[in-house]
Formats: C-alpha cells, sequence, structure tokens
C-alpha cells in the first residue's frame, strides 16, 4: 500500500472502512504516529488475514517507537482516556 515514508497518520475516518474489507496492507519504511488518533485500531475487529499482514511500525511515541502496528493493544493507549 503506502511503503514509501509519505505515510504518518492512519486515521480512522480514511481507513476503517478500508480495514474491513481489504486482506493486507504494507505501511513499512512510513513514520506512523502511534498516538491518541490511533486508539482505534486495537479496538477494531480485524480479519485474522489482515491483522497477520498488517504491516509497519510506530515511529512516535517514544514510548512505542518500533512497536509493530498489527500488535498494538488498547492498554497501549489507556493513557488517551485520562484527564488531566
Amino acid at each position: 500500500m503506502a511503503n514509501q515514508g509519505i505515510l504518518s497518520q492512519l486515521t480512522e475516518n480514511t481507513f476503517k472502512g478500508p480495514f474491513t474489507i481489504i486482506r493486507s496492507c504494507t505501511l513499512d519504511n512510513n513514520p506512523i504516529k502511534c498516538n491518541c488518533d490511533l486508539r482505534w485500531l486495537p479496538s477494531m475487529d480485524l480479519s485474522r488475514t489482515l491483522k497477520r499482514n498488517l504491516l509497519g511500525e510506530c515511529e512516535e511515541p517514544k514510548n512505542l517507537h518500533g512497536a509493530l502496528i498489527n500488535e498494538l493493544t488498547q492498554s497501549d493507549f489507556q493513557h488517551c482516556d485520562q484527564t488531566a
């Protein structure tokens, strides 16, 4: 899909629909921001095929740098629901 280092965000409005029908998505070499805007992804019921074939790593934030996108869990985003 986007294997050229230009995609940094996976917004729910853009990707939630396609993720229900596609079988693979390669996001390698893209600086993906795994911030609170991505917390929708672990809550999606992705097909086993897509879960296995959703390839890419988090660039940011520091605590998730290098984390595989297909292995993110809701606990990685629990801080997003905390109020100041």
